[in-house]
């Protein structure tokens, strides 16, 4: 077992922890950094973004039949 389909079980295994999981998401990928661009923080809002990127990239790669290490 590899460590993204660890997190895929872990963040999305039950309907509370997968809407967590959404709603977490949705804040790092769009609400934070429209809010931090708005405040002029947009370096800040733009690491933030591809932080939730790269996050949403490891749930997708966990999920994929067949992967394995």
């Amino acid at each position: 077992m590899t460590i993204e389909t660890t997190w895929v079980r872990v963040f999305l295994s039950t309907p509370k922890r997968m809407l967590a999981t959404g709603a977490g998401l949705f804040l790092l990928v769009l609400a934070a950094p429209i809010a931090l661009v708005i405040v002029g923080l947009w370096l800040v809002g733009l690491l933030l973004c591809l932080v939730g990127v790269a996050c949403v990239a490891a749930l997708v790669v966990g999920m994929l039949p067949g992967h394995r290490r």
